[in-house]
């Protein structure tokens, strides 16, 4: 039981006086009830936009099904073809292609599917299959040729192809794979095929004929650095055969193979090396000579050793030993003067004489030998000094012939570098190894691939729901009408201490009030308790109702508060004091057939002497209401007499409700406002604007009386959507 001698200060979690209601999200942070009401915002604006949503989704499928079957169908054929980095060789000699690194793959891949898609590409396709000839590939893609007078008609429908070939083209290469796919749509699915598989065809073809163009450049690049390569071989060796003639330079190893340097390359040079072989050869010769002449004289005749290498002096030698055995026999058998005796001594005599002449012949031979050998060492040495002389008179003009012949080898060797290179280029030149090949061919497709009936719809609503939404954000943001409790925190900066719900009952408030139970009787009796707990420091005695204009449920919310507030065993007084419109009469079912009767007009005017205060029967509040219509309201509501008498019924009441009239354009709720503890602002539903309200508030708060809070009414609880946190309570 809330104890209303003594109220809180404030509710939890709100601020109150004229400051701005703000929940501290920051310091909280985003609770899910914060989640939850902005769910239910949302499907409140959706459900009060539903007629709008729902008329833009038929719109939209109905758009979307009249565009399907009107239409064209197209038909969409698909080709393949894998692209290898490396190409195999062929000849062996030709350079191994690889189209990039293995860790750039990606980049490879992709730079030829560029130029798949290039307009070089659409350009042999079109060209193969005579696209550019006539207007019937144009008129099968559903285009349109109209050229006009003057122009180029051919640059005109070339550019419409190409056009329509890259707009309908479609290269698709999925990721780690090497396989790429290539689609073509249009009308007829024979021409789709054709054209994919063209596609296909002239890719490999334009990437055989790069190659085939590099090599060629290659071939004419090398053809004309071989001319003046060879013009330059020719000159530097004409060059050098003439200073070679001018000079009297032979070169001995023109036309050889492995010459290097240092090795001769003249005659003057090569006769040089010749005779100082001879002359070291003669040298060598002579000392043997020498040497065999010194032993000869010192070796006894007979004992040399060409005497033993004699055969016929070994001979001789045999012959005299066997003349000087039949001696010896001889000798034995007879005297010395006998004469077989003599004639073998005689015979022996002869055998020496011809050996002495042969070994005195043999040493003669070797003087001779020797002087001989002498006689050559000598020649020779007198012509290799003369070669000598012949030889360095030769270097000092060979210098610049060196220099010349360097130039023709180096010239050489550039031409038979380039000629070599050249040939290899032209025997490879007709080698075509391509790193692209067909896996599929493209065959006309059976079915349409677009339109798809089913897809268009889900788009359609897909675009219906955008523009629904789009139409709901719009309209949202240019409606500022307060629609619900937290609507109306959010745009007026107060707390919302109740939402009454719309009663139907002929417009008397006092038949739904008669039962506790029903939702009006509970949306008051929670309004009430929400007002006395607002008010921080005292109970409020004076509470004033009012609204920004006429018809918003002020005079109803005022006996609605009244009857919560004796409810609550409160004595409550409910004074009329709308005295330019007042409506408490029509709002009262058990006086609406009853005679007028006096009220605050008639007592202000000092027409009666107290206050027309009754009862009502039913509901245990007390009332007054405002009497006749007076000709000077604001005097009236602003004079001593009615200041006198709020404070004597103060004495006597617990609160005292006051009816007042609407803020806008009248003066008399501000003067009842700045006799009020608080006053409470009345908004209806879905009719209340923002700026309205705002500059009702602003002229209320002048007066510097608080403003506790505000009363949404005719609140349509049937809407589901949108009520927050009320929908829990009238459901229960």
């Amino acid at each position: 039981m809330v104890d209303m001698a003594n109220p809180p200060r404030s509710l939890p979690g709100r601020r109150q006086s004229n400051e701005r209601y703000v929940e501290d999200d920051d310091e909280r942070g985003m609770s899910f009830a914060d989640l939850y009401q902005r769910f239910v915002w949302i499907a409140g604006a959706a459900y009060r936009s539903r007629w709008i949503i729902l008329s833009i989704l038929v719109a939209a499928l109905v758009l979307g099904a009249v565009g399907t079957l009107l239409t064209t169908p197209l038909y969409t054929a698909s080709a393949t073809v894998q692209i290898d980095q490396q190409t195999e060789r062929v000849l062996g000699t030709e350079d191994q292609e690889v189209g990039a690194a293995y860790q750039d793959a990606d980049r490879f891949l992709e730079t030829n599917i560029e130029v798949l898609k290039s307009r070089a590409t659409a350009v042999r396709v079109a060209q193969s299959l005579n696209l550019f000839t006539g207007t019937d590939f144009i008129q099968m893609m559903g285009a349109s040729f109209r050229p006009t007078v003057g122009a180029n008609t051919d640059q005109i429908r070339r550019e419409i192809v190409l056009r329509l070939l890259e707009s309908n083209l479609s290269v698709d290469l999925p990721r780690n794979s090497r396989v790429a796919s290539i689609t073509f749509r249009s009308r007829d699915p024979q021409l789709s095929s054709r054209i994919a598989n063209a596609f296909a065809e002239n890719f490999i073809t334009g990437n055989l004929q790069r190659k085939f163009n590099s090599t060629s450049y290659a071939r004419s690049f090398l053809q004309k650095q071989l001319v003046p390569a060879r013009e330059r071989l020719e000159a530097s060796e004409r060059q050098l055969v003439v200073y070679a003639r001018q000079a009297g330079l032979i070169d001995t190893q023109q036309g050889s193979e492995g010459k290097g340097e240092g090795q001769p390359n003249s005659v003057t040079v090569s006769s040089l090396v010749a005779l100082n072989s001879a002359y070291a050869s003669a040298t060598a010769n002579r000392i043997a000579a020498e040497q065999r002449w010194r032993v000869a004289q010192k070796t006894p005749v007979g004992a040399l050793p060409e005497s033993y290498s004699n055969k016929a002096i070994q001979d001789l030698y045999q012959a005299k030993a066997e003349r000087t055995a039949v001696l010896q026999d001889e000798l034995k058998r007879h005297k010395a003067d006998y004469p077989t005796v003599i004639q073998a001594k005689a015979v022996i005599a002869e055998l020496d004489r011809q050996l002495n002449a042969m070994n005195g012949a043999i040493r003669r031979s070797i003087v001779d030998q020797y002087d001989t050998a002498r006689q050559q060492e000598e020649a020779l040495a007198d012509a290799v000094e003369d070669m000598k002389k012949a030889t360095l008179e030769e270097q000092s003009q060979s210098i610049q012939y060196n220099i010349l012949r360097r130039d023709v080898d180096s010239n050489r060797s550039m031409y038979e570098a380039l000629l070599q290179r050249f040939k290899e280029v032209s025997a490879a030149s007709g080698i075509a190894a391509n790193n692209i090949s067909i896996i599929d061919r493209a065959d006309p497709p059976l079915k349409p691939t677009s339109p798809r009936l089913g897809i268009n719809l889900a788009i359609a609503v897909l675009l219906g729901l955008i523009v629904a939404a789009a139409a709901i954000i719009i309209r949202e943001l240019f409606d500022d009408r307060v629609q619900t409790g937290p609507d109306a925190e959010r745009k007026f900066g107060l707390p919302t201490l109740g939402v009454i719900p719309q009663f139907k009952n002929g417009g008397a408030i006092d038949l739904e009030l008669e039962s506790p139970r029903s939702a009006t009787s509970e949306a008051y009796h929670s309004a009430a308790i929400a007002v006395l707990l607002s008010s921080a420091g005292k109970v409020p005695h004076v509470i004033m109702i009012t609204s920004a204009q006429p018809g918003e449920g002020k005079s109803s919310s005022t006996i609605g508060l009244a009857n919560a507030l004796a409810r609550l065993n409160k004595r409550t007084l409910l004074v009329e004091c709308d005295l330019r419109r007042p409506s408490l009469r029509k709002r009262l079912a058990e006086i609406q057939a009853r005679a007028p009767v006096p009220g605050l007009t008639e007592y202000l005017t000092q027409q009666i002497e107290q206050p027309p205060i009754t009862t009502h029967s039913k509901l245990r509040f007390d009332y007054m209401l405002a009497g006749s219509i007076p000709p000077n309201p604001t005097d009236l509501l602003g004079s001593g007499a009615f200041a006198a008498m709020l404070h004597d019924l103060t004495s006597r009441y617990d609160h005292i409700v006051l009816d007042g009239p609407p803020i806008l354009g009248l003066a008399d709720a501000p003067l009842l406002a700045s006799r009020s503890d608080v006053v409470l602002f009345v908004v209806e539903a879905n009719r209340s604007h923002r700026g309205r309200a705002k500059a009702a508030l602003n002229r209320i708060r002048r007066f510097d009386t608080p403003v506790s809070g505000t009363i949404l009414t005719k609140v349509d609880i049937s809407n589901r959507m949108g009520l927050g946190y009320d929908l829990e309570y009238y459901s229960y």
